[in-house]
């Protein structure tokens, strides 16, 4: 038997299944697959900026996944709930109450996983506050941990993405680019494309802020060109005036005029259809 299957879980109960050699890779199915895909959806409403809908398809998806016992699909919309709420920060309490359900859920499931996504999360909440700093990167630490024992390589590579973050925050940029080449390395290899973009655009600014500016547009030019194989055009926007930008830096003022404009060229029609 595999002894590290990657994103394999029950349907039914969320339990990691390891399968042997040659079989094909597990894939939720029936309700379960729906609620992934309910996830997902909400996450993409996120995105997009309808954070009401993503909210209500989460809540949906936290009872279904209750009366399902699909503790796995619990989580997980309690994970993005969380994550939608640090962009407000005014309802830290019931994020915090989400997240202490993760943890019995964990815990009654005996799932590891859903522990490390429960510590990675309260990390990144608790890391914004003075008092709680020391202690939120020890949890921060410890969900990478419990990502690699799991053999969870999107998580890991999360985990390498937000400490990079967190490093680049304090001007810590080479150490901070280490680690996003490493989150950027596993993304590539298992085609994590939504958790890539955000990679990408980091490790851009990284350059720009320390002044390598034909690096920074060569990763800025890969990202657009995810944005265009994915038709994504808010992403693709974001990247038009971070080129838009990296070549005002290099004094190329007239393609940098250029990048700007092709990005309001694809958020006109846009701001129509939302209409």
């Amino acid at each position: 038997f595999k002894s590290n299957i990657e994103g394999q879980y029950c349907p039914h109960c969320g339990a990691k299944l390891k399968l042997p050699d040659g079989v094909e890779e597990f894939e939720p199915m029936g309700v379960a697959a729906t609620l992934e895909e309910m996830i997902e959806q909400a996450r993409l409403d996120w995105i997009s900026g309808m954070d009401s809908l993503a909210n209500a398809k989460l809540e949906k998806a936290i009872i279904d996944s209750k009366k399902l016992n699909y503790a796995m699909g619990e989580a997980n919309a309690r994970s993005q709930w969380v994550r939608i709420e640090m962009d407000y920060q005014d309802q830290e309490p019931l994020a915090q109450r989400h997240l202490d359900t993760m943890f019995q859920l964990a815990k009654k499931a005996k799932m590891p996983l859903i522990e490390g996504i429960a510590l990675f999360r309260r990390a990144q909440i608790d890391y914004d506050f003075p008092e709680r700093y020391e202690n939120a990167m020890k949890m921060l630490h410890h969900s990478n941990e419990i990502f690699k024992s799991e053999g969870n390589k999107q998580w890991e590579a999360l985990y390498y993405s937000e400490y990079g973050s967190v490093l680049t925050y304090k001007g810590q940029y080479y150490e901070a680019l280490d680690l996003l080449l490493k989150a950027k390395k596993i993304q590539d290899k298992y085609q994590l494309v939504s958790n890539l973009k955000s990679t990408i655009s980091s490790i851009a600014n990284i350059y720009l802020m320390i002044k390598k500016y034909d690096l920074a547009l060569k990763f800025s030019n890969e990202g657009e060109h995810l944005a265009d194989s994915l038709n994504d055009l808010n992403t693709k926007v974001f990247y038009k005036n971070q080129k838009g930008v990296i070549l005002n830096k290099q004094f190329k003022f007239k393609a940098a005029i250029t990048q700007f404009k092709g990005g309001i060229s694809i958020q006109e029609p846009m701001g129509k259809n939302q209409r």
